[in-house]
């Protein structure tokens, strides 16, 4: 915009360093600037306004859409007037003729009660329609404010300006911003709807939007096309929003099922039909006990760093981390996901207050899944962070973690800065067992994907204790650093002790002592042995003795190599 090209009080504006144009008067107005103009028998206006104050009768704005004197006390011609007093504020067209106005059409009700940033469209076509639609700066959607039919009188062709009257008090002299004009020959509309976004908002109910409205004519159940047995039996256009269709199914959307969706034959009311548009959509379900667990927490970052918590979906469903609450009980603090979130089966999520500064920190893959909000401050030692939810008004518990810094691998000499990540997402959470210290390897921490020592009890081997594997290399290079002992006993109850010794009958380590244990699980080895040093490469044997209340014992040996990677 240009101050050059405009006329009247233009040393109450300026150009912002925003681009817009903003009255700028040293006192109380009015002030009233315009630019000399054509116009024809189909005109299109389109500016974005922003008045900073709620408008009133002393603070308001006149939009001269054309007239032939900027002098509204004699003018003929068509203004929009927004801002009145009380507080039923409504976008209003006026006709003047000789400096009196009539009404011609009115707004929605209190759309302009408060201080606001529209854009804002009027159209007059050649068959005399009127219509003024508006949207919020940085939406994609308008809202109709009113259509009716007029004869322009006088014509659009006899009248030569348009401007801006601000009217104003010494406070409100800086309040007034405009950007974005636009005022030209309205052209004929060829362009089709375009489509926005397509969601699942429940089971058997599908809505789809659009860039513009949508000919309810043109609309019917052939339009669209599903799969997975799923047909669309109901579609209408949404009363309040007629750019969006809404689709009723004749069954439920199954859990965990990815639906595609292909929409043709849809026309605007100018009758150009839409390009055919094909979609894919996912059932997004909150997350309800067993779906979704803890997998990782920095709880003792670097220096002017922030801590982070992994989560991960277990489930074959597609996760809403909408109204997830994250939480540490120890310190009676939470926080909370205000926004739809989506977590697919088997996908990890860090949660993060910097999510730019752990990226740089870390070097994660390029598809982690780091997502930004705030989380409860974490003990620097031991602590808790837990993941809930409310279901029915009723707050559940989803997954629950009391770590310990003694999680960390003895090989650790200092653990700020790393992560404690979750070996097995089928091991309990609170077992110390399934807890270590992310490899070197990966920086320390794994935001957002896949952990470094991560596995799972081995429930298909015909023996009730085994190893994952028999060879292990604890050289922090995320890859077998632990040797995974796997317990999988018909039932529960059973304590153990299990110990290690090297090839010539030594004790070097002793890893539980009289534990209980699950019915399923793992056990994991570091290659330390118990005043926390590295043994050396060679065959340790691991000594297992079980037995429950009811007399019944298990003992017996496992073999295993403690190597390292050849250079």
């Amino acid at each position: 915009m240009d101050l050059s090209d405009w006329i009247g009080d233009i040393s109450d504006f300026e150009i912002n360093s925003e681009g817009q144009l903003q009255l700028n008067a040293p006192d109380a107005g009015p002030s009233t600037i315009y630019l000399e103009n054509t116009f024809s028998d189909s005109t299109i206006w389109s500016l974005d306004v922003e008045l900073d104050f709620s408008p009133s009768g002393a603070n308001n704005l006149e939009i001269l859409l054309a007239v032939d004197n900027p002098d509204l006390a004699i003018a003929n011609g068509y203004v929009l007037q927004l801002g009145e007093n009380g507080s039923e504020d409504a976008i209003t067209l006026l006709q003047y003729d000789n400096g009196s106005s009539l009404t011609l059409a009115s707004g929605n009700m209190g759309k302009i009660a408060s201080a606001f940033n529209l854009n804002l469209e009027l159209v007059y076509d050649s068959n005399d329609n009127w219509i003024l639609r508006t949207r919020s700066i940085g939406s994609l959607l308008s809202e109709p404010e009113f259509e009716f039919n007029f004869q322009a009188t006088p014509s659009l062709d006899q009248l030569n300006l348009f401007g801006f009257k601000c009217n104003y008090t010494n406070t409100r002299s800086d309040k007034f911003f405009f950007d974005n004009l636009f005022v030209d020959v309205l052209l004929s509309d060829t362009d089709a709807p375009q489509f926005l976004d397509a969601k699942i908002i429940n089971p058997n109910t599908i809505e789809i939007a659009f860039d513009e409205v949508i000919n309810p004519n043109s609309l019917s159940t052939n339009n669209f096309l599903l799969d997975n047995g799923l047909e669309v039996i109901n579609a209408t256009l949404d009363n309040s929003r007629p750019n969006t269709v809404i689709l009723i199914l004749n069954q439920d959307i199954p859990s965990g099922t990815t639906i595609n969706l292909d929409v043709s034959n849809l026309s605007d009311n100018a009758g150009n039909i839409i390009d055919g548009v094909s979609v894919s959509l996912n059932l997004l379900e909150s997350p309800t006990l067993g779906d979704l667990i803890l997998t990782e927490i920095l709880f003792d970052p670097i220096t002017l760093a922030e801590d982070f918590v992994e989560i991960h979906n277990k489930s074959d469903k597609f996760l809403n981390l909408n109204g997830l609450i994250i939480s540490n009980a120890d310190k009676d603090e939470e926080d909370i996901i205000d926004e739809d979130i989506e977590l697919l089966p088997g996908e990890y999520l860090a949660i993060t207050p910097n999510a730019n500064q752990l990226i740089d920190i870390y070097q994660p893959p390029a598809d982690a899944l780091i997502f930004e909000n705030e989380i409860p401050s974490f003990n620097n030692s031991d602590g808790n962070v837990t993941i809930s939810i409310i279901e029915e008004s009723e707050l559940t518990e989803l997954d629950a973690f009391d770590y310990e810094e003694d999680y960390h691998s003895t090989l650790v000499a200092d653990t700020e800065g790393i992560s404690l990540e979750r070996i097995s997402v089928d091991s309990p959470t609170n077992n110390s067992e399934n807890w270590t210290s992310s490899a070197q390897l990966n920086n320390f921490a794994t935001p957002g994907y896949k952990n470094s020592n991560t596995t799972n009890p081995n429930i298909d081997s015909q023996e009730a204790i085994n190893l994952e594997y028999k060879t292990f290399t604890p050289n922090q290079d995320g890859d077998k650093d632990l040797l995974i002992i796997n317990y999988n006993i018909d039932n529960t109850g059973f304590v153990g002790t299990f110990n290690i010794y090297n090839d010539r009958g030594y004790k070097k380590r002793t890893l539980i002592t009289n534990q209980s244990l699950g019915s399923q699980g793992i056990i994991s080895w570091d290659g330390t042995d118990d005043q926390s040093q590295l043994l050396p490469i060679g065959i340790y044997i691991i000594v297992y003795e079980l037995f429950d209340a009811n007399g019944n014992t298990m003992s017996g040996k496992l073999v295993s190599v403690l190597g390292d990677n050849l250079n």
